[in-house]
């Protein structure tokens, strides 16, 4: 920490130097004995040349420049000269000021924070984190909600190990009578009957919620439901103001009160009522077209020739003649 200090010092009495050098006028910083060093020269301000009667006075050349530009000095223009050192200057020395301000801020938060440190690096933080976290568990605990202040200090107990129940209200009655030891068995008992209970229910809450998860993943990717994506947002604020709707109904009227998805599902609609009209025609011809050729029937042939046969009345006149040629 010595060595921290000395280097301080050196970066304040720097600054303040230069202040002192660039704008003589500023209010530096409370200056630093040295006996050993003899009282100072006083400081030449300017490299320019002497007033000269009738002549505006020179303006002094800046501080911060170095000392072999001063040749180029008087060679730059006036309204140059005036905004480097009224302007260009005054912001430099702004800045050294603001730094030597945030310097001296911070030594003053290490310092503080120092004799905390190896408990800060095991908690795995930045200084600045864990100032933070102590700020709003202040702020919780005096700016807070009711809820907010037991909140924080349920977990500031649970952080330290420290059993609520043994935090006494008001400092406690030193003459209340201590729990025997039935009763203490009682209480550990209770315990860990409340511990298993509150075990069952958040499983059981898991696995009901597991199971409707994949339900939800299942229905939305199923290609019957192409917009759930885009009406989510609307199911879920259907289903949190009806418990007895389904995932389907809700779906189907998130779809229609929405009017992208709605054109969307008016016109696939209409794509499948005009396909399943397309083919009850295409089934309906094909059953006409069946019934009419089984209806056509061919001429008889000759199982001898395979040349068609004639009708009854020619078969007549055939079997007349043969039994002509019997006689």
């Amino acid at each position: 920490m010595a060595a921290d200090s000395d280097l301080d010092l050196d970066i304040d009495k720097t600054v303040d130097d230069f202040i002192g050098d660039v704008a003589p006028g500023s209010e530096p910083a409370a200056p630093v004995e040295d006996k050993t060093t003899p009282a100072a020269v006083p400081a030449v301000t300017s490299l320019a040349k002497p007033t000269v009667p009738g002549v505006p006075e020179p303006i002094g050349y800046p501080k911060s420049w170095k000392a072999d530009l001063a040749p180029h000095w008087d060679k730059m223009p006036r309204e140059l000269q005036d905004y480097v050192t009224n302007t260009r200057e005054k912001d430099y020395l702004n800045g050294l000021e603001q730094y030597k301000q945030g310097h001296q801020a911070y030594a003053q938060f290490h310092e503080v924070l120092q004799p905390y440190m190896p408990r800060i690096t095991a908690l795995g933080m930045h200084p600045a984190e864990a100032v933070r976290a102590l700020m709003n568990a202040d702020w919780a605990l005096s700016q807070g909600t009711p809820e907010q202040k037991a909140a924080m200090l349920a977990q500031i107990c649970q952080n330290y190990g420290i059993d609520p129940r043994t935090i006494a209200v008001g400092g406690g009655d030193p003459n209340a009578p201590q729990p025997t030891a039935a009763e203490l068995e009682l209480r550990k008992k209770y315990d860990g009957l409340e511990s298993n209970l509150k075990g069952f229910m958040q499983s059981q809450i898991a696995e009901k919620r597991s199971g409707i998860d994949k339900e939800v993943a299942a229905f939305a990717a199923d290609p019957a439901h192409p917009h759930f994506d885009a009406v989510a947002d609307h199911i879920v604020r259907l289903l949190n103001a009806d418990r007895n709707l389904s995932l389907q109904d809700a779906y189907d009227q998130a779809v229609w009160a929405n009017p992208t998805t709605r054109a969307k599902a008016i016109e696939l609609l209409n794509k499948e009522n005009a396909d399943k009209a397309r083919k009850e025609r295409e089934a309906a011809a094909q059953v006409a077209n069946k019934a009419r050729l089984a209806n056509v029937r061919g001429k008889p042939t000759d199982k001898a020739t395979g040349a068609a046969k004639g009708g009854w009345e020619d078969e007549l006149a055939v079997t007349a003649a043969a039994i002509e040629n019997r006689k």
